[in-house]
């Protein structure tokens, strides 16, 4: 938190014209003292109270007391480039139809674990390249305009998850989201275990069928929700047929077809995510059969 609010302060912007806004959802350890006394510091601020409620509850909450035409949205565990938010403010009025706009998270360094340096290679901020128009942008950091935001009515508080994926498919039904590496924003909270990996992965999975069904049948979102819940139900197939194998109950050859697809199917998405580097290849692939797994076990356990 503190190194993400002493970010803000140090942006190259006028700091007349930042309203800085903290909103706490309850936390039970010393961000709110970290946070008055940088405010104290800084001679400008507010720090909000809502306790409870999803994500999305929460921002707007925040978006609901300010009072700018552009909005800035920033997890706490993030740290923003000093020309962020002038670099975002000018790509956002360059056109009226454009309505928000997102930056590329910070690469990993040497130091950072096999996990931390296998989801940059797939997650979707490093998808793209350059300054382009996309379908969504995750809300880690988000600059929008207060009039297009509140035309849709602001982030979904009913998903507890893909809040981001959900606002940018409303938006961009009326407008363009532009996505640039003109600026990098680091992201202290990544994940740095298998472990936590996939607990937080399940976790995000929790709303994708309730984004889905929202996203009025969108290939891109269909596509989402089918490939883990078809890769979830091959693999546990895959695992009882090998055991049935041991009794020779089961055909190899239909074992070896259910294993390519396996071992292929994360393989072949890690390719086309940009992974080409044949270090990279296996952690990657790795990790995407854990995100598919954990993805398709949410969507499994969460449609019922």
């Amino acid at each position: 938190m503190e190194q993400c609010i002493t970010s803000v302060f140090n942006l190259n912007y006028p700091s007349n014209l930042i309203e800085v806004i903290v909103v706490d959802n309850g936390s039970i350890d010393n961000s709110t003292e970290i946070v008055t006394q940088l405010f104290n510091k800084h001679g400008s601020g507010v720090m909000l109270s809502k306790v409870g409620g999803t994500i999305a509850s929460v921002r707007n909450f925040g978006w609901r007391h300010a009072q700018g035409d552009v909005l800035a949205f920033l997890d706490g565990d993030s740290v923003v480039d000093p020309d962020w938010l002038l670099t975002g403010v000018n790509l956002l009025l360059a056109k009226d139809d454009i309505s928000c706009v997102g930056f590329a998270v910070s690469p990993p360094s040497c130091d950072d674990t096999w996990v931390e340096r296998a989801w940059y290679q797939i997650c979707s901020s490093s998808k793209h390249s350059g300054t382009k128009q996309v379908g969504w942008l995750s809300s880690f950091n988000l600059i929008l305009r207060s009039d297009y935001f509140a035309e849709i009515g602001g982030f979904d508080e009913s998903l507890v998850t893909c809040e981001d994926v959900d606002l940018g498919n409303r938006l961009s039904s009326i407008s363009k989201l532009i996505f640039s590496d003109e600026c990098y924003v680091k992201h202290l909270g990544n994940v740095k275990s298998l472990h936590e990996f996939i607990v937080k992965e399940f976790w995000r999975g929790k709303n994708s069928f309730s984004s889905f069904k929202k996203s009025d049948g969108c290939l891109k979102e269909t596509l989402s929700v089918l490939i883990p819940t078809v890769y979830v139900f091959v693999f546990t197939l895959t695992v009882l047929l090998c055991s049935a194998i041991l009794f020779k109950q089961i055909s190899i050859v239909l074992i070896f077809i259910l294993i390519a697809f396996v071992a292929g199917t994360p393989m072949l998405l890690a390719m086309r995510a940009g992974v080409r580097n044949i270090a990279a290849i296996f952690p990657t692939t790795i990790l995407y059969m854990f995100y598919l797994l954990a993805r398709g076990a949410s969507i499994v356990y969460n449609i019922r």
